[in-house]
């Protein structure tokens, strides 16, 4: 924590209290978790319109253009113990998922305003730490409360209406140094 008493990854949300877009504060959340965890792919999972599948909404670091908008059903993850039964997972092993591709290690969480929704990390050079997952679960209420619909908004057309995400991720410089 800084002098302000806001947590290294504040800056993020304090942009988009500031009124930047949507697209670019979740951008700016997911590259500043790949540098402070040494992960190579991010990825906010969000429950499509139908509620029958969850969306790869947000996805910042390797293959981030080609995994951005992939929808699967909750079960046919690797990260269902999350999405589904709300429960931390943790993986480490050595496997071959499509369409993710070659998965080392992965940690995710659940975000706690939203059901079926999860913020992840893939592969790292080594096993995901406590401590990431300890960043995780503190990053996961204000992510999912930024990537929520309004209250009064119909759910099917605010997840329809997701802001875009500069294509290749990671363009801020703030979120690089």
């Amino acid at each position: 924590m800084g002098d302000t008493g806001q947590p290294a990854w504040g800056a993020w949300l304090s942009s988009l209290e500031q009124g930047a877009p949507p697209g670019e504060a979740m951008e700016n959340a997911l590259c500043w978790l790949l540098k402070a965890t040494a992960a190579q792919v991010a990825i906010l999972f969000l429950p499509d319109p139908s509620g029958e599948q969850v969306e790869f909404a947000y996805v910042a670091g390797e293959r981030a253009d080609e995994l951005r908008g992939f929808r699967l059903r909750p079960s046919e993850s690797l990260i269902a113990p999350t999405l589904l039964n709300r429960e931390a997972w943790r993986y480490c092993a050595e496997t071959y998922q499509e369409p993710i591709g070659a998965i080392a290690t992965g940690i995710a969480v659940p975000l706690p305003s939203l059901p079926q929704s999860a913020l992840a990390l893939l592969n790292r050079d080594a096993p995901f730490e406590d401590a990431h997952l300890a960043l995780l679960e503190q990053m996961a209420t204000p992510i999912g409360a930024a990537a929520a619909p309004p209250a009064d908004a119909d759910p099917a057309g605010a997840a329809r209406a997701r802001p875009p995400v500069a294509p290749g991720g990671c363009r801020n410089d703030w979120a690089r140094t």
